[in-house]
């Protein structure tokens, strides 16, 4: 079934209350089980070494101090997308609980 071409969808959303609940439940589960491995890797990682090369010369640094840097980068860029994603759709919207009310 072919559309016509002025054809836009309004309409992203089926159930937006629950939909975007469970997208942000979901997105909250996927940063804390990044933190849990990110922190058990670097805790696994403390007496070990690495050979790195940087601009042309060769180090040898433990392996914690090697990765940390990648993964505060990872944490970072996935708690910023989260951010943006519930700035851009304003949060859970309709959520099926009360938000804290300010008084006037």
């Amino acid at each position: 079934m072919s559309y016509p071409r002025h054809y836009h969808r309004k309409h992203y959303l089926i159930d937006k209350k629950f939909q975007l609940a469970f997208v942000m439940k979901f997105c909250a589960v996927v940063i804390l089980a990044s933190l849990a491995i990110g922190t058990f890797i670097f805790y696994m990682s403390r007496n070990s070494t690495t050979v790195a090369i940087e601009n042309t010369r060769v180090f040898v640094k433990p392996t914690s101090d090697f990765i940390l840097p990648q993964l505060v980068v990872t944490v970072i860029l996935v708690s910023l997308v989260f951010f943006l994603y519930i700035v851009r759709h304003g949060g859970y919207g309709d959520a099926p609980y009360p938000r804290p009310s300010v008084p006037p």
